[in-house]
Formats: C-alpha cells, sequence, structure tokens
C-alpha cells in the first residue's frame, strides 16, 4: 500500500509537467500540419 501512495504521489506530482508537454508538442504539431510547405 505505501508503495501505491508513493507512486500515486509521483504521478500527481509529475501530471502538471506531462500535460504542459502535450500541450506543447499539440501546438508545434498543428503549426507543422498547417505549413504549406509540409502539407505538400
Amino acid at each position: 500500500m505505501e508503495e501505491l501512495q508513493h507512486d500515486y504521489k509521483f504521478v500527481e506530482d509529475s501530471y502538471g509537467d506531462d500535460v504542459l508537454h502535450l500541450v506543447i508538442a499539440t501546438i508545434y504539431l498543428d503549426k507543422l500540419i498547417s505549413n504549406p510547405k509540409i502539407e505538400r
């Protein structure tokens, strides 16, 4: 149970960073896809 609580705390602490990275990656990929040169 203690190990599970430790794992949960780790996930809880890193969640914000993970979401931030996903948002940045999504914006970057969206800009790439909307670039006419890359679209071809």
